[in-house]
Parts: C-alpha cells; structure tokens; sequence
C-alpha cells in the first residue's frame, strides 16, 4: 500500500513538472507571437536633407517601417533654443541671406500620421542664384520627434538635419502629446 502511495505521488509530481513546463512553454510562445505582431506594425522615421540643383533645400521626414507613425510630438530647437514654429528658422535664414530665400513648410503635430513608405515634406527653401546651401549649415537646427506604433510601443528620434548617421531611433517607454512644430503662430 505504501508503495502504491508512492507511486501514486511520483506519477501527480510528474503531472504538475509536466503542466509547469507546459504553461511556461504557451507563456514564451504568447510572448513570441506579440513580439512578432509588434514587428508587423513597427514604424521607423528617418529625416533626410535633399539639395537639389544647389537651388533648393528639402527636410523630408519619411516613414521606412511597416505600420503608421504616430507622431505624439514635434520639436524644433535652433542654436540651442526651443522654437515655436518653422517661421523662427526662416527668419534666420532669411536675415542671413539677405532676403534671397523662399520658404515653405508644414505643420507637424500629435494628430500627424506618417503611412508606411510616405514622406512628410517639413520644410523646403528655394535659394536664389548667389545663395550658398551652406546658409541653412550656419545654425544648429535639432529636430525631435517622439512617435507611437498601433500597438503604443513608442520611439524618439533625434535628428540633425544635413548630418548623416547618429539619427537611430531609440525606444521609450511612452510619448507625451505636445505641441508640434507650427507653419505660423495664431
């Protein structure tokens, strides 16, 4: 009798060792699934700088990932100090090139959403003949922008436009909603 009970608690400890190994396995492959759906939908911003014909500048924010990016929020910071919109930026540039230089830009906020494979134009600057690209070069402009996937895994990416490499997104664990980089003040 005695050895069946024995038995019998070999065979009950062995159920349980089994159902333990068996919910840790069904948690990883849970874990595994997520991370894979997460991976489905990841959004991944990048800023680059065109010049083209030496005449005109373009800032082009493009979305290189697979799901939407969720912008939550827009920084733009000119020689170490926080700016309202892009008209703080194009009143430099202008001071600097006397003038000679035609903007344009776009509004960019907490309700912007970048689509797979979209570019979002920020800002392009039409130069006149005698104007040098170098002009935009001479203030230290850092763009900021923290955005969220569909599944509200978020990421900051700190750019500095016209520098090539440094620009990697890196994860956080949210975003605050702020206010974005205006076209003008109202």
């Amino acid at each position: 009798m005695e050895r069946l009970l024995r038995f019998e608690t070999l065979i009950a400890i062995c159920a349980l060792l089994i159902s333990a190994i068996t919910g840790a396995a069904v948690v990883y492959q849970t874990h595994i699934i997520q991370s894979e759906y997460a991976a489905t939908i990841w959004p991944y911003l990048s800023v680059d700088t065109f010049v083209t014909n030496q005449r005109r500048v373009d800032i082009k924010m493009t979305n290189d990932g697979l799901g939407p990016a969720l912008i939550r929020s827009a920084q733009l910071v000119i020689d170490g100090k926080r700016a309202r919109s892009w008209e703080d930026l194009e009143s430099i540039v202008r001071r600097d090139a006397r003038g000679r230089v035609a903007f344009g830009s776009s509004s960019i906020n907490a309700s912007t959403t970048i689509r797979p494979g979209e570019s979002h134009q920020l800002i392009s600057a039409n130069l006149a003949p005698d104007v040098s690209p170098d002009i935009l070069a001479r203030h230290r402009v850092v763009l900021t922008f923290c955005y969220c996937s569909l599944n509200d895994s978020c990421w900051s990416l700190h750019s500095v436009p016209g520098v090539v490499g440094g620009e990697f997104p890196h994860q956080v664990s949210s975003c605050r909603i702020d206010e974005g980089i205006a076209t003008k003040l109202y």
